[in-house]
């Protein structure tokens, strides 16, 4: 089983390479949304080309952010999850873009999943969505080429397997492991929240 999973990171690294410029602190750092203070945080593992993924994004995220996130009760950690070599490539793209752009750009690679992740070339698709954010062919292209980057996405899932057992995706962790739901359904990961925060109200 972990030799499966080694060769199954390695498939999903191919194209990686060193980059002249290393990747920078600011896009290895973790992406977050919410009060580092919250009473509840929830870790969601998800994958770019992943159309469960994509339906929680459009309809569970805009609940999550207002009636959580935004009132202090929850803070969102993104991790990526990739299930194929696009997919790590669509994560690298994401650390490409200013921090400040990254929430956007997620939203917008999957709305758009299906024009670039089921196309006939999904690399070349991606990298025409990621560029509607201002980088160019030679930024991009460098930045998609970093072997850290790359490296960085694909440990993201190792540590989601080794720490969690992730298998799917989207898969919603909460306090540590204390509450999860597997699936997108926004009612159950909402109901999972409404525990935890229960449960902190206790305390």
């Amino acid at each position: 089983m972990v030799f499966t999973r080694y060769i199954l990171l390695a498939a999903l690294s191919l194209g990686l390479s060193a980059a002249a410029v290393a990747a920078t602190p600011e896009q290895l750092a973790e992406r977050s949304l919410g009060d580092a203070k919250a009473p509840v945080t929830v870790i969601e593992y998800a994958s770019l080309t992943c159309s469960h993924c994509a339906t929680f994004e459009r309809e569970g995220l805009p609940q999550l952010k207002a009636d959580y996130i935004d009132k202090g009760k929850v803070r969102l950690i993104f991790r990526d999850y990739p299930l194929d070599q696009y997919a790590v490539k669509a994560s690298v793209a994401l650390r490409c873009v200013a921090p400040a752009q990254f929430w956007a750009l997620k939203e917008h690679l999957f709305r758009t999943q299906e024009v670039w992740a089921f196309s006939k070339d999904p690399l070349a698709a991606m990298k025409q969505q990621v560029k509607l954010a201002g980088l160019s062919d030679a930024a991009l292209d460098a930045c998609l080429a970093d072997q850290q980057l790359g490296d960085s996405i694909l440990n993201s899932r190792l540590q989601g397997e080794q720490k969690f057992k992730i298998e799917s995706t989207p898969t919603f962790i909460i306090n540590d492991g204390a509450g999860r739901h597997d699936g997108a359904e926004w009612d159950k990961v909402k109901a999972a929240i409404d525990k935890a925060l229960g449960s902190a109200a206790k305390k």
